[in-house]
């Protein structure tokens, strides 16, 4: 029953990728040289006016030898590239302004959190990682730690290494005021995927929390609860999920009524199979119900499904006529052994037909019938019933009052 819901990086990354975008001319100025300066203005002049192909012409045109300039002018080409939808390209020229190592530390982190990002949305999630793990050493805030912790556990969760995404999701949620459905799924697939069952209960309990009618929540719970072999929380948790509001399918139904039969109230599992669809009623269903009323002594409640379960298929007799035989309803018991087709049950029903004929007091068609059942399938037990019939048949005859003529 595994099902967590998945995240998107896209507008996350947009968001903080147009903040590396803002580039101020006086923060620059002191470090450039004269040169670099002016065209890296001629290219500011075009970014303003959205002429991001402009801006790259002119910033490609630069040829520089200074290490500060060159990895500047990378930097900013990065983020140009990633303007034109140029994913690749933009990587490519960060990539460089990081790795020349001669960037300020602020403009050096931002040409980091900005290539990681694209790391992640691209599915280079290692490479991510590895970026994110550096930055969330030196976050300046708790605002932006949090927000590290969640993209490092986004990547470590791509790359699927489980202990390292509990690890990052952790940290964020301890550094959030206000738990969020993203940050609180991604713990939730990990924690699955570890196999930590009580853990992931506690998880989805704050996602019900916050959003009570998506069933995914509930059920994933309740499977949690089967894998816990708890089957009194697995039933409260989809009982609750129905109070809710949330429409269970049958397959569910059918869950919750064999809880209950567990539980020890079969009155409520048969009950809860009984109020499927009638298109959900099939002989399996109807038979289930049956028992479960059985079980339940609700013999009136029993003998109706049975007859149903019967009716739709007709090896179900066998049982109908063994409940109806208990009951003392003979006539209507060996009106159901009638139909009973089975061959291999052609000795079994002739012993219950011996047996109602009995309770009928018809001596001569009991023992027709137990002699019958001993000649198809020869027992002590059939003998025995044979030898009780002849005894009380002759037992009539002698105390029968003599017939006045």
């Amino acid at each position: 029953m595994m099902c967590h819901r998945t995240f998107s990086l896209s507008n996350a990354i947009r968001g903080m990728c147009l903040a590396v975008v803002l580039f101020s001319a006086p923060s620059f100025a002191a470090q450039l040289s004269q040169g670099t300066v002016l065209k890296v203005q001629k290219a500011f002049a075009f970014q303003e006016k959205e002429a991001w192909r402009d801006a790259i012409a002119v910033l490609r045109e630069i040829e520089t030898k200074k290490a500060y300039d060159r990895a500047y002018v990378d930097r900013m080409l990065g983020v140009l590239y990633w303007q034109t939808n140029d994913v690749n390209t933009a990587m490519r020229f960060l990539e460089k302004a990081v790795k020349s190592d001669a960037l300020s530390d602020d403009e050096m982190r931002s040409a980091q959190r900005m290539l990681a990002d694209l790391y992640l949305s691209n599915g280079n999630y290692k490479s991510a990682a590895t970026l994110y793990s550096q930055l969330v050493k030196t976050a300046k805030d708790k605002t932006e730690s949090a927000e590290l912790w969640l993209r490092l556990a986004q990547a470590n969760y791509q790359r699927k290494a489980w202990k390292s995404t509990l690890t990052a999701i952790n940290k964020h949620l301890a550094l959030t005021s206000a738990d969020t459905v993203s940050a609180l799924s991604i713990k939730l697939g990990a924690e699955l995927q570890l196999s930590r069952w009580k853990r992931a209960n506690n998880t989805l309990e704050h996602l019900i929390a916050l959003e009570p009618k998506k069933k995914v929540w509930w059920i994933q719970r309740a499977g949690n609860y089967q894998r816990l072999e708890q089957p009194e929380n697995m039933l409260s948790t989809l009982l609750l999920a129905q109070r809710e509001g949330i429409e269970l399918t049958t397959s569910e139904q059918r869950t919750i009524a064999q809880l209950y039969a567990q539980k020890g109230v079969p009155e409520k599992a048969a009950l809860v199979l009984d109020s499927l669809p009638a298109s959900e009623q099939d002989a399996v269903t109807l038979s289930q119900s049956a028992s479960y009323w059985q079980h339940a002594k609700e013999w009136e409640n029993a003998i109706s499904v049975w007859k149903k379960a019967a009716k739709a298929d007709n090896t179900y007799r066998w049982q109908l006529a063994q409940l109806q035989l208990q009951q003392g309803l003979y006539v209507e018991a060996l009106s159901s052994l009638n139909k009973v087709t089975s061959p291999e049950k052609k000795a079994s029903v002739e012993m219950l037909r011996a047996t109602a004929y009995d309770k009928l007091e018809q001596a001569d068609n009991a023992l027709l019938h137990a002699k019958r059942a001993y000649d198809l399938l020869p027992s002590s037990k059939s003998e025995s019933w044979v030898n009780y019939l002849t005894q009380k048949r002759k037992m009539a005859k002698v105390s029968a009052p003599p017939q006045v003529h």
